[in-house]
């Protein structure tokens, strides 16, 4: 079968894809064409009279508190995995603060989210990621693995590492 929403010219390199919804900004909801004859048809079934226009929070609008990491952490962090794999910059903090559910694009675009995360790094090799968690364990910094954004919500609750051994058995310095 083939999808014919699918386009190989899109950018779906980090900067190319949305931080408040799903997919790349080079790409829209394959039915755009028909959104009035959608919107009427949700109105109808779910009996509301009007579904206004509520345009989305810009990225320079949402409400981002400083992050806690200080300038040695970012520079020992950045030491890790190098200092173009590790961000405290505003729109990776934000773009990784939620999932991509239905629920976190929402918060997303009507700027309710509460919870941000400090900063981003992008480990390459399973000695980074040893390093990552060590750094951290001994820093009492909390470690959110980020799973690239899926739609699943909630599917576990993080919660700080205090003893690396017995939470990641399978890791072992590179």
């Amino acid at each position: 079968m083939f999808y014919t929403e699918l386009n190989s010219k899109i950018d779906y390199s980090r900067d190319g894809l949305r931080w408040n919804a799903w997919g790349a900004y080079g790409q829209d909801f394959f039915r755009v064409g028909q959104m009035q004859e959608i919107l009427a048809f949700l109105a109808d079934e779910l009996h509301i009279s009007e579904i206004r226009k509520t345009p989305p929070t810009s990225l320079e609008e949402v409400t981002l508190p400083k992050s806690s990491f200080t300038q040695t952490q970012i520079r020992e962090l950045s030491k890790i995995s190098g200092a173009k794999y590790f961000s405290v910059e505003r729109r990776e903090r934000i773009f990784h603060s939620a999932g991509r559910s239905s629920y976190d694009v929402l918060r997303l675009s009507f700027n309710t989210l509460k919870n941000f995360v400090d900063g981003v790094i992008y480990p390459s090799r399973e000695s980074e990621v040893f390093k990552i968690l060590e750094y951290c364990s001994k820093n009492n910094i909390t470690v959110i693995p980020y799973g690239g954004g899926s739609s699943a919500w909630e599917g576990w609750k993080s919660s700080k590492v205090r003893d690396k051994k017995a939470h990641f058995p399978w890791i072992r310095p590179g």
